[in-house]
C-alpha cells in the first residue's frame, strides 16, 4: 500500500485539520464506475426527450396563440406565416431566456 502525504491547512476548534490535500492519489482508481456511466446517459437520454417535448408543447401553445389573436385583429394570414412567426417567437423567448441566465 502506497503511503500518502497529506497536507493541513487550519485548525478547527476541536484542534481537529478542516482541510487535508492527499498526494500521491493512487492512479489507478477508476474514476467513475461502469453503472454510474450508464445511469448518467439513461438520465441524459430521458431529460433530452422530455425537453424536446417539452419545447413542442410550447410551440404548439405558441401557434395556437399566434392564430387566435390574428383572427382576433380580423386578419387571416396562411399557415405558413403563422408557422415562421410562432417560431420567431419562441426563438426570440429561448434566446432572452438563455441570455437572462447568464
Amino acid at each position: 500500500m502506497q503511503k500518502r502525504a497529506v497536507i493541513s491547512t487550519g485548525v478547527n476548534y476541536e484542534g481537529k485539520f478542516k482541510n487535508k490535500i492527499y498526494l500521491n492519489y493512487p492512479e489507478n482508481k477508476p474514476i467513475m464506475r461502469r453503472e454510474g456511466l450508464v445511469e448518467n446517459f439513461v438520465v441524459t437520454i430521458a431529460a433530452s426527450l422530455i425537453l424536446i417535448v417539452m419545447g413542442m408543447i410550447y410551440f404548439i401553445v405558441t401557434l395556437l396563440i399566434v392564430k387566435f389573436s390574428s383572427a382576433l385583429m380580423g386578419y387571416s394570414p396562411d399557415a405558413n406565416w403563422v408557422v415562421i412567426s410562432a417560431a420567431i417567437i419562441v426563438a426570440g423567448i429561448m434566446i432572452g431566456s438563455a441570455i437572462k441566465n447568464v
